[in-house]
């Protein structure tokens, strides 16, 4: 399951950010310390993502599973969630559900990442949710976060 290859990529990437501190076009089109929240049980992929945003000046909150993940988004409301499908501990369906009910979360910007989603219809689910399908290159998530936390006036 896991694209070992994929990874080492991104971990290259990300260290040529860190070493040349790269200003992308992303970076122009976004307010200051926005918060994204990233779940998913898989280590290696939540660090890689993780990485990603803060190499891009994002504040970034993790969790492991989807009950963490509510009561994370409930208590500190982020701009953003990233979150994984399918899950040992729940699925991202479940917790966009469980967020979408909720009047304090119902508003947060979701994308949602896997590698099964067009085989069980979820692209097409719900429109204010994104789907990023597996495996993803960074400047494919960081074009979905973009898009999601796009200018807003008054932001």
């Amino acid at each position: 399951m896991h694209d070992h290859t994929l990874l080492r990529q991104a971990w290259v990437y990300l260290e040529l950010l860190d070493e040349f501190d790269t200003v992308s076009s992303i970076r122009g089109r976004r307010s200051f310390m926005k918060t994204i929240l990233v779940i998913d049980d898989e280590d290696d992929l939540r660090a890689m993502v993780v990485k990603a945003l803060k190499a891009e000046g994002f504040e970034t909150i993790e969790a492991d599973n989807g009950s963490s993940a509510l009561t994370l988004a409930r208590n500190r409301h982020p701009d953003l969630i990233i979150s994984d499908v399918i899950m040992d501990s729940g699925s991202g369906f479940m917790l966009q559900e469980l967020l979408r009910e909720d009047p304090a979360t119902a508003s947060i910007p979701l994308i949602l990442m896997s590698g099964h989603a067009k085989h069980v219809g979820a692209w097409q689910s719900d429109s204010a949710t994104e789907y990023l399908a597996k495996p993803f290159g960074l400047l494919e998530l960081l074009a979905s976060v973009a898009r999601k936390l796009g200018p807003k006036s008054g932001s």
